[in-house]
């Protein structure tokens, strides 16, 4: 089997051993400039210097989110427990996402990527990655679908408010669905959790700011991090091939086929904490970031030695790609019928 023979080359290379050193420093540097964030906020009687600051704050987050996804990924520890408290630190106490959440969601869209059928992150109510996704959509979401390559961007502008809404409502039915099993004790800590999380950071922009200013750093804050997480994850899928049934494939090829790599530079790897490196994550998700890189040309390799498609383009030009898939998806709904109104099919 591929798949068997690939991962045999990548354990002999020393490519899924655990990089507490990397790991160390990237916490060390993401929590240090969480708490220079917190610092000017508390010290810093200007308005402008507290926008800026709120542009660090959601770098940060979203900083503190990949780790958060490294460790749910368990890329960092080889101890389950570590993993699991790396996760609650960095998502549920520093961001206010629940990692169980995220990760229940993030297993689905990594065992089945790009399905239409059982990929959550191409099944979302406003955006259509199929012309029979776009035919479905009906009134508001019809509307911005039709137009979903201009409405992308205002979309992700909401995404971290939507998402953070969204886990914690789903973590808020576990707990009552399980409340007096031991995984409701597991439930309730994350809740705890986001509580501290959230009381804390509208605590200290109120207590900081004057009312119209913590608004404003509040709205700045989440709609580049959910800009941020947007642009992020967007390389990584959209534009590729999508299955279904019928065209479901081995493990190495549904991975690799489905998957965009984005060319790495150390700038673009810091970004994008290593998932421009997409290909090589889905292939091995528990590989510690810093040794994706180091992956790549091994897969490459292996990739095209049998014949296995391998993408692979520019940073801008991934979004390009992207836009220009949405706008193609949707066309169906712009298009004309013979006798008025919108096409009712699509190949």
């Amino acid at each position: 089997m591929d798949y068997v023979e690939l991962k045999k080359q990548v354990v002999d290379a020393g490519l899924l051993e655990r990089q507490y050193s990397y790991y160390a420093i990237k916490a060390a540097v993401t929590l240090g400039l969480l708490a220079v964030s917190i610092l000017i906020l508390l010290n810093i009687d200007n308005l402008a210097v507290q926008l800026l600051n709120a542009v660090l704050a959601a770098f940060v987050f979203v900083q503190c989110g990949m780790l958060m996804h490294d460790a749910g990924h368990r890329q960092i520890f080889n101890a389950d427990w570590k993993n699991t408290l790396a996760g609650l630190i960095a998502g549920n106490l520093a961001t206010g996402t629940s990692v169980w959440s995220w990760m229940s969601g993030h297993n689905k869209h990594h065992g089945s990527p790009n399905d239409l059928d059982e990929d959550p992150d191409v099944n979302i109510p406003f955006l259509a990655y199929s012309e029979g996704q776009a035919l479905k959509k009906k009134g508001m979401a019809a509307f911005i679908t039709k137009y979903q390559a201009f409405f992308w961007l205002p979309l992700m502008a909401i995404a971290a408010f939507s998402i953070r809404t969204n886990h914690t409502v789903n973590l808020a039915k576990a707990f009552i669905k399980n409340a007096k099993s031991k995984s409701g004790l597991y439930y309730a800590l994350e809740i705890f959790l986001i509580a501290v999380s959230m009381t804390a950071y509208f605590g200290l922009i109120f207590f900081s700011l004057a009312w119209w200013q913590a608004l404003t750093f509040f709205i700045i804050n989440y709609a580049l991090t959910g800009l941020y997480i947007g642009t992020v994850f967007a390389t990584n899928h959209k534009g590729m091939p999508l299955l279904t049934e019928k065209t479901r494939q081995d493990f190495l090829r549904i991975q690799v086929l489905t998957a965009r790599n984005v060319k790495g530079s150390p700038l673009i790897d810091l970004w994008t904490g290593g998932l421009n490196y997409q290909i090589e994550h889905h292939l091995f998700p528990t590989m510690p970031r810093n040794n994706l890189s180091k992956a790549r040309a091994l897969v490459k390799l292996f990739c095209n030695e049998r014949g296995i498609e391998y993408y692979e383009t520019g940073f801008f030009r991934s979004y390009k790609e992207i836009l220009q898939n949405f706008h193609r998806t949707s066309a169906v709904l712009r298009k004309p019928r013979a006798n008025g109104g919108n096409a009712v099919s699509a190949a």
